[in-house]
C-alpha cells in the first residue's frame, strides 16, 4: 500500500526541521559524533520516522578523559615505583656481590702472603738445617782426627772381669748396658759413645773379630744418617737402626751368642732405640777386652786386658 504524495513529502520535511534544530542547539549539548549519527538514521530510516539519543555533555567527556588520563599517570607512577624498588634490590645485591669480591681478593692475597711465608720459613729452616748437618759432619770429622791421632793407644787391664760362667756358657755380653758409664779401664769408651758416637761405633764394626764394614764406610753412614735425621723426619734414623742391628747381630754370631731369632733382633732394636750409647759402649767393651771363642770353644778376655 502506498503512501500518498502529501506524506511523502512531509517527512522529508520534518527530519530537515529536526536538523535544523539540533544544530542551533550548538556543539555544547551534543557532539558531533551524535549528531552524525542522527543525522545518518534520519536519512536511512523509513519515511516519517525519526530517531532522536540523548546527547551526552562535554564535561561528562572531559570527565571520562580526564579519568582514563589519571588511572593511566597512576600506571606510570606504580611502573617508575616498582622499578625504583627494583633498581635498588638490584644496587643491593651489586654491594654485596662487591663485597665478596673483595672478601675473595683480600684471601687471595692473604693466602699469597701465607704461602711466602711458609716459602721463606721453609727455606729458613732447610738453610738451618743443612747448616745444622754440616756442622755436625765437620765436627765429627774433627773428632775422627783427634781419635786418629791422639786416642788410638792400647787400653790397660779391665778392672771389672766378668763372671767366668757368662764366657764359658756364651750366656751374653760380657758386661751389662750400664758398665761402660764405670769408665773401666779409662774414658775413652765411655766419652767417645756418648759425644761421637759415629767414631766408635765406626771403629768397632771394622775390627777384625767382627768385620761388619770398612771404617770410613761406617762412619759416613753411621755421620750422615743422624745429620739428616730431621730432615727427613727420622727416615735416615730408621735406616740407621737396621744397620745398628746387623752389626749386633753379627757382633753375636761372632762371639757365639744367640742370634739370628727375632727375639734377638727384637732385643737388640729395643736397645738400640731406648739407650744408643749404652749399646754403642756395652759393643765397644765386647770388642776391644773378649777374643772370641776358636771353632766351639768359649771366650776369654784378652791376653793384656
Amino acid at each position: 500500500m502506498q503512501r500518498p504524495p502529501a506524506l511523502r513529502a512531509r517527512a522529508p520535511r520534518a527530519a530537515g526541521l529536526a536538523l535544523v534544530l539540533l544544530l542551533a542547539i550548538g556543539p555544547r549539548k551534543v557532539g558531533a559524533p551524535r549528531l552524525r549519527g542522527a543525522a545518518a538514521a534520519s536519512a536511512q530510516g523509513p519515511p516519517g520516522s525519526l530517531a532522536v539519543e540523548v546527547p551526552e555533555s562535554l564535561a561528562q567527556v572531559e570527565q571520562r578523559t580526564l579519568l582514563a588520563q589519571q588511572q593511566a599517570l597512576e600506571a606510570a607512577v606504580a611502573q617508575e615505583e616498582r622499578m625504583e624498588v627494583e633498581l635498588r634490590r638490584l644496587e643491593a645485591r651489586e654491594g654485596r656481590v662487591a663485597q665478596r669480591l673483595d672478601r675473595l681478593r683480600y684471601l687471595e692475597q692473604a693466602s699469597d702472603v701465607l704461602a711466602q711465608v711458609r716459602t721463606r720459613a721453609f727455606m729458613g729452616d732447610l738453610t738451618a738445617e743443612l747448616t745444622g748437618a754440616a756442622v755436625y759432619v765437620g765436627f765429627i770429622l774433627l773428632v775422627t782426627l783427634l781419635y786418629g791421632l791422639v786416642f788410638d793407644y792400647e787400653y790397660p787391664e779391665v778392672q771389672s772381669k766378668p763372671a767366668e760362667d757368662v764366657l764359658k756358657e756364651n750366656m751374653g755380653f760380657a758386661w751389662n748396658l750400664w758398665h761402660g758409664f764405670n769408665c773401666d779401664p779409662d774414658a775413652r769408651i765411655c766419652i767417645f759413645s756418648c759425644l761421637a758416637m759415629p767414631v766408635r761405633w765406626a771403629d768397632t764394626a771394622h775390627k777384625p773379630s767382627v768385620q761388619f764394614a770398612p771404617f770410613w764406610l761406617g762412619l759416613t753412614i753411621f755421620t750422615l744418617c743422624c745429620a739428616l735425621s730431621k730432615m727427613t723426619y727420622g727416615a735416615t734414623y730408621l735406616g740407621l737402626l737396621v744397620v745398628a742391628v746387623q752389626n749386633r747381630q753379627k757382633i753375636r754370631e761372632s762371639y757365639g751368642l744367640d742370634h739370628g731369632d727375632n727375639t734377638t733382633r727384637v732385643e737388640d732394636c729395643l736397645v738400640w732405640v731406648c739407650c744408643p750409647a749404652c749399646a754403642t759402649m756395652q759393643e765397644a767393651m765386647e770388642v776391644e777386652f773378649v777374643e772370641p771363642p776358636r771353632l766351639k770353644g768359649f771366650r776369654r778376655l784378652r791376653g793384656g786386658a
